[in-house]
């Protein structure tokens, strides 16, 4: 629908209907394969409003995405997505390197190799598809970056962003009742309407986002130390992705160049 509506509406946005693109990172990129895989399902084409104006993005970027509720998904995501005991054939469904079509909208993949929260094997596998149905990729492993690598170490132009998050936040939280207030529980809890902005900066960034994180995301702490041993032995580590290579700063420099390509329609 927001597709739709942007489409929809090009004209008084002043944007460009054929040039519509999306970001998505971890969860986020999830959403975004969504979108680029799943479009087209006959249940969302069902729209009064928006009748005939299409829901297909022109490019989709995928960062650190969540792809496959297989062997190499992040533990318990399609629990939160799906619900515990989801049927195999739902789990297939949102797997979205099984879904890609020959009319799949083009990505570019970005995924560290140390990630173990949802292993690099999610982009390879989306990066495969794509070349077997001919859909243009572009796929980019960055040695020994965990998950999260873009919200390190940010030139000060990119840190603008999570300002503005902060901000819009802090309006939609004093603009609600207390109820609704109320209805976040445990999430909220160190937080109140009314404080002071930089207090509510503080919390949101030392507590609020650690909630976020691990919402409902339980994984097995063996497990993961022996998934950090394997990749840090064949990936690199930390040190190297930080202090070594140059592409993890300038990742968005290769996204803004491939975006550019895709909207000249080359």
């Amino acid at each position: 629908r927001a597709v739709r509506t942007i489409r929809g509406t090009c004209k008084e946005l002043h944007v460009d209907p054929e040039r519509i693109f999306a970001i998505g990172f971890s969860g986020g990129g999830h959403m975004v394969a969504s979108l680029a895989t799943l479009y087209d399902l006959p249940e969302l084409q069902d729209d009064e409003t928006y009748k005939g104006v299409s829901n297909r993005l022109d490019a989709a970027v995928l960062v650190y995405a969540l792809v496959t509720g297989g062997k190499y998904t992040c533990p318990g995501a399609y629990d939160r997505l799906l619900g515990e005991g989801a049927p195999e054939e739902e789990i297939r469904k949102h797997s979205l390197e099984l879904q890609v079509t020959e009319n799949s909208v083009p990505m570019y993949l970005m995924h560290g190799t140390a990630d173990v929260m949802c292993p690099a094997d999610n982009a390879l596998m989306m990066a495969k598809a794509c070349m077997e149905k001919n859909v243009p990729c572009e796929l980019h492993l960055y040695l020994g970056c965990f998950h999260g690598f873009t919200c390190a170490n940010l030139a000060p132009e990119f840190t603008e962003s999570s300002k503005y998050v902060f901000e819009q936040l802090y309006e939609t939280i004093e603009a609600m009742d207390a109820e609704e207030f109320a209805g976040y529980g445990k999430l909220f809890s160190e937080l109140r309407q009314g404080m002071d902005y930089e207090d509510f900066v503080k919390v949101v960034q030392e507590v609020t986002m650690g909630k976020l994180w691990g919402l409902g995301l339980p994984m097995d702490p063996e497990k993961v130390q022996k998934a950090k041993e394997s990749m840090m032995a064949t990936a690199g580590n930390l040190s190297y992705a930080v202090n070594q290579n140059p592409n993890v700063g300038e990742w968005w420099t290769g996204v803004d160049r491939w975006i550019r390509m895709v909207a000249r329609k080359v």
